[in-house]
């Protein structure tokens, strides 16, 4: 298992777009260092971002997937849109396909759905080995001395871990304006020298940490893929406001917080 490949074929129609009623598509995902990604644990890896239908889509992967009372485990993969693409009231109608390439038997496994011959696009994704990975993981604290002085949205200042430039973006009454939930991004400061095919994938995690002696609000280890055309990625609803600002939680003290990121470059990959 250590490549891998998967082809996702999907056929179907986005209301209102200008695209014709019924298009096909398949984009192809070949992963080199599909072992190494076992290795890192259940977290779920992100595909680049891909275009059809005036939409931006990711796959997602899950190397080791549980199921309740099942414990064995498994490989789960989704296919999804992109949050700059939600938008209510939009209703996009698909059927796809999943095609995983055995190399042990030269076959493919799929998930049977019936799609028409499509047009699309390809990535390699090349994964580095936990013993050679591009770089060691890497930490920055951002320190808010008034979270209610901050505007929706703030960026923290500019900062550098990996060989790469990077911001934190906050929203904090959230990025859908419901003002239930705090949104948190990590951004990159994409160079010109990365190809406009071309993407970094980063395994990060985010933290809001506790101020007094409890346990820090942290995510799990994400892998995800930035590029030109899509630097940035995190959560809408990284945590309520409610659990944010209860002091009991230790997390905003005297209108201080603090954020903190951890990220290491451990891939890249090409779109063709």
């Amino acid at each position: 298992m250590g490549n891998s490949c998967v082809t996702a074929g999907c056929r179907g129609s986005n209301q209102g777009s200008d695209d014709a009623v019924q298009a096909s598509y398949n984009y192809k995902w070949t992963i080199d260092g599909f072992s190494s990604l076992l290795d890192r644990g259940t977290g779920w890896t992100y595909s680049n971002v891909f275009h059809m239908w005036g939409l931006n889509w990711h796959l997602k992967l899950k190397p080791r997937d549980t199921k309740s009372g099942d414990p064995n485990e498994y490989v789960s993969l989704r296919l999804e849109l992109t949050r700059d693409s939600v938008r209510s009231g939009r209703v996009v109608k698909t059927t796809f396909k999943f095609l995983i390439y055995d190399q042990l038997y030269g076959k493919h496994h799929q998930q049977q759905v019936n799609i028409a011959k499509a047009k699309g696009a390809s990535e390699n994704l090349f994964v580095q080995k936990m013993n050679n990975i591009c770089s060691k993981p890497e930490v920055y604290t951002w320190n808010i001395e008034d979270f209610f002085a901050l505007e929706n949205p703030s960026c923290s200042p500019e900062f550098e871990l990996s060989g790469q430039k990077w911001s934190i973006k906050i929203y904090p009454s959230g990025d859908d304006m419901n003002g239930n939930y705090l949104s948190l991004y990590l951004v990159m400061k994409v160079p010109d020298t990365l190809h406009k095919n071309s993407a970094k994938l980063i395994e990060s995690s985010m933290s809001i940490k506790n101020l007094g002696t409890g346990k820090d609000f942290t995510t799990g280890k994400g892998r995800e893929e930035y590029s030109k055309n899509f630097d940035s990625w995190g959560w809408d609803k990284f945590i309520s406001l409610e659990d944010f600002i209860d002091p009991a939680n230790g997390y905003l003290v005297k209108a201080k917080c603090c954020i903190e990121v951890e990220l290491a470059v451990i891939g890249s990959s090409r779109m063709k």
